[in-house]
């Protein structure tokens, strides 16, 4: 487990993800083990290490693990049912109806993280005493960044300080940059503040809608159940946390995501509105302690909307959103049925 204190930042929360793998490891539950075997398997090491966050998919699935087997009204719970081709992360019953349940970790903006760590590994080695200030547009993807590091360098003894740089182009520029002088002095070119057009917003709804609509699409051949009065169909997702959304605002962002014009569940976008989800449960930011109550949205399918509000609630913590009803009224309650 010493290899996980670098990317959990609280000993206890270690220690604590150790006793509940621990009783994983020794309970019935189908796929239990499975679970245990995914968090120390050699993959999740060498990944873990080489991207810190890749290894919050498995902690988020031990957290929904714990609530789910710790809650009393649920039966038949299963840890990547064997008898599926493509299974869902977990299946199980409550009273007589099945939920098919996906978990997923959003990491917005990974092409910053990405570009920053490639920035640094080829400035690192330039001895100049500059800062690199970068600005990305929302449409930047990850194959650009080698693009852009083989253009850094070839030009990099033509950069000069207090000029602003674009590349591809001046007008559809991907990358704005430009290197100002190191207060130190000293060399090598280190890496600036970033200037973050690209973390406005609007451009955070764009980006999620992106995240979100492949993450549902992958869930096609996972819920191969229609959602009906005995099936449920569930995709589960937690925000990284870095960026600045809390409370109502991160409410309202995720309203713009599914049900504003353009949204995953806008109307006009009927005939493509996922009939095999029931809708999406979006974790509060920060929730993952294992011993955390669950708080959270739950956007329903509107296409469904009718046999899913017949549907028992996973969790007490989660407030039922639901387009927008008369008066313009944003239908929210907490889901306790």
């Amino acid at each position: 487990m010493n290899f996980y204190s670098g990317i959990v930042k609280f000993r206890k929360r270690l220690n604590r993800i150790n006793e509940i793998l621990n009783i994983l490891n020794s309970s019935s539950i189908p796929g239990a083990t499975k679970l245990v075997k995914n968090f120390l398997s050699p993959d999740a090491q060498s990944g873990s290490k080489q991207d810190p966050s890749s290894i919050s998919d498995i902690l988020l699935e031990i957290f929904i693990m714990w609530k789910l087997m710790n809650d009393n009204r649920i039966s038949n719970l299963v840890y990547e049912p064997s008898d599926c081709k493509n299974p869902p992360d977990f299946r199980f019953n409550i009273d007589k109806i099945c939920y098919d349940l996906e978990v997923k970790y959003i990491r917005p903006y990974e092409e910053i993280r990405l570009f920053k760590a490639e920035c640094e590994k080829f400035l690192s080695n330039i001895q100049k005493p500059w800062y690199f200030i970068y600005q990305l547009r929302y449409k930047f993807q990850k194959y650009h960044i080698d693009m852009f590091i083989s253009y850094l360098k070839d030009q990099i003894n033509t950069f000069q300080t207090n000029t602003d740089y674009h590349w591809p182009t001046k007008n559809d520029y991907l990358v704005y940059f430009k290197f100002d002088e190191n207060a130190s002095g000293k060399p090598p070119i280190s890496i600036g503040m970033t200037i973050g057009s690209m973390l406005g917003v609007d451009n955070l709804v764009l980006e999620l809608r992106r995240r979100i609509e492949k993450i549902i699409l992958d869930t096609k051949k996972k819920m191969v159940n229609i959602v009906g009065p005995l099936q449920s169909n569930l995709l589960l997702l937690q925000i990284e946390n870095e960026y600045p959304m809390t409370g109502n605002s991160e409410v309202a962002i995720l309203h713009r995501v599914f049900y504003d014009a353009g949204g995953l569940f806008h109307q006009e976008n009927k005939e493509n509105l996922f009939p095999w989800l029931s809708g999406v449960i979006m974790l509060k930011s920060g929730i993952g302690l294992p011993d955390q109550s669950v708080e959270g949205s739950f956007f329903i399918n509107p296409i469904n909307k009718e046999i899913v509000k017949n549907h028992p609630k996973l969790f007490k913590g989660i407030r039922f959103i639901s387009i927008k009803g008369d008066g313009g009224r944003l239908l929210q309650f907490l889901c306790s049925k």
